[in-house]
């Protein structure tokens, strides 16, 4: 007896187990998709939805508590999951959560205070109402914001006149709104209800809006060291110290601490190439997609080209392509001469895709019209290769050589080195860059100083008419200066190849983008 005992009530614990397992996992899968709905416009996946409507009667009513009052993009994806999981059981695979779907409906509606929202879903309820339905419809007739609706499914739904009446006698709604009914079935002219003029709805803020309160939440996390470290040290010595630091954690501790750093990156007062570089650090160390999402898209701010090339690599990515696009857009609407060749062209174009799924959404209208104009622009015969190759290491005195001629070009790339680096410019090795000294350009003794963040730099060379001018980290160092050989006496070289060289410490070179001139 003890044993059959025992194994009823473990059996009992498996299936209340099974259940709450079952009720978190719509949960999590509810919440998922909301955020992937938000971020990125898609819906989830057939297998999913097909979990959330098995399960609609609960799911229904988790999604529709979960819009955040302060965020209204989010809360509109709320409302297009539901409005996917009915749709997803008036098809033959869903068929069977029909039912479930009503109930889930029907409790959204009743414990919802939103009269839009209200009115929406029960325009969804009316679509698939049945007889089991018919008690909450009577009783919407009671409410002047549901009438016009709960009105016209009464009267529309056949063999339902008993199921009225019923209603009607348990005291549903009064005596006078279901005899209106009534009336109106036997075919006698009835003052139906009138739907009030709602009031226009407000513009849904752009999906951008969302992900900025999701870092927002992650920032204040609680997390004592990482506030420790801000309150401590001053801004710029706090960042290295916060990457660090997040190297060091996972989860949500990890998150909160890269939230932090992005939060604080966003507030100081650095150029564009100081906030690539330091981006790029931050996503090296592979973090949620929410944060590198608003990686991509601060990437995006910069409007440098080595950004564009960087975040090519996301740009066909189902869960970063909505962020890429919002990058794409911000740099190649607002910087034309990185507009061009045929990445670009596919970026733009991948872009415009992307925000059309955003339409409805404020500023998105303006975000395809900057992608739709640099498309239009954009010529395939010209622009940066943007390429996004690993980085290239070159060991003791190592180098790396491109072989093409060029003679006008403009030229973009990352080095790290801890000595020096020597860049060949028409075959002629007269660029010396150091993190330390500075920039030395052959025929001038002179150290040109410039900032540094962290160990990489960032460097910007035009190469045009002979003359060569640099942009280090967004310092200009040089403009307009003759290209010397350093062979004494012998006549700088109208062109040639382009090529790398380290000293004894080594170095290392990525993300060039060269763009030839005519």
């Amino acid at each position: 007896m003890k044993k059959t005992t025992f194994i009823l009530f473990s059996l009992f614990l498996c299936l209340t187990a099974g259940a709450q397992v079952s009720r978190r996992t719509a949960l999590r899968l509810a919440e998922e998709s909301v955020n992937q709905i938000t971020m990125t416009g898609y819906m989830p996946s057939a297998e999913v939805m097909g979990q959330l409507a098995s399960v609609a009667d609960m799911s229904i009513d988790m999604i529709s508590r979960m819009g955040d009052p302060d965020d209204p993009a989010q809360a509109k994806a709320c409302i297009k999951l539901i409005d996917a999981i009915a749709d997803f059981t008036q098809t033959p695979t869903g068929a069977p959560y029909a039912d479930a779907m009503r109930e889930g409906l029907k409790k959204a509606i009743d414990r919802s205070d939103d009269p839009a929202v209200r009115r929406h879903l029960l325009d969804g309820l009316v679509t698939c109402a049945t007889a089991d339905d018919v008690q909450h419809l009577v009783m919407y007739l009671g409410d002047a914001d549901m009438a016009p609706a709960a009105f016209r499914a009464l009267v529309s739904m056949k063999d339902i006149d008993a199921d009225i009446a019923r209603a009607g006698s348990m005291g549903a709604a009064s005596d006078s709104l279901v005899a209106l009914v009534v009336k109106a079935r036997s075919g006698k002219a009835v003052a139906a209800p009138v739907a009030k003029a709602a009031p226009k709805a407000a513009a849904v803020p752009f999906w951008t809006s969302s992900l900025d309160i999701l870092i927002d939440r992650m920032r204040t996390h609680p997390d004592a060291s990482a506030d420790s470290l801000l309150s401590t040290n001053a801004t710029s010595a706090a960042l290295p110290r916060l990457l660090n630091m997040a190297r060091h954690r996972d989860g949500k501790a990890r998150d909160a601490v890269m939230a932090r750093y992005i939060t604080l990156l966003g507030q100081l007062n650095l150029n564009p190439a100081m906030r690539y570089l330091l981006l790029r650090e931050a996503d090296a160390l592979n973090p949620c997609d929410d944060i590198r999402r608003k990686i991509i898209i601060d990437l995006g701010t910069t409007r440098l080209v080595q950004a564009l090339a960087y975040i090519r690599k996301y740009y066909d990515s189902r869960t970063m392509g909505d962020a890429t696009a919002v990058a794409v857009a911000d740099i190649l609407g607002n910087n034309p001469y990185a507009n061009g060749g045929k990445h670009a062209y596919n970026m733009l174009n991948a872009a415009k895709y992307s925000l059309a799924c955003h339409y409805d959404e404020e500023g998105a209208g303006e975000a395809i019209d900057r992608v739709l104009n640099a498309l239009d622009e954009c010529r395939l015969d010209c622009g940066y290769n943007l390429a996004m190759a690993r980085s290239t290491s070159m060991g003791k005195n190592g180098f790396w050589k491109m072989t093409e001629d060029l003679a006008d070009f403009d030229m973009a790339f990352d080095w790290k080195a801890p000595g020096k680096i020597v860049v060949c410019l028409h075959s002629m090795p007269v660029l010396t860059l150091s993190r330390t000294q500075g920039a030395r350009i052959e025929g001038d003794a002179a150290w040109h100083r410039f900032a540094t963040e962290g160990e990489w730099c960032t460097a910007n060379i035009r190469v045009h008419g002979g003359k060569v001018s640099v942009s280090i980290n967004g310092e200009h160092v040089m403009s307009d200066v003759c290209l010397v050989n350093p062979d004494r006496g012998a006549a700088a070289n109208a062109s040639g190849f382009i090529m790398f060289t380290a000293d004894a410490d080594g170095a290392e070179v990525r993300q060039v983008c060269i763009k030839k001139m005519p």
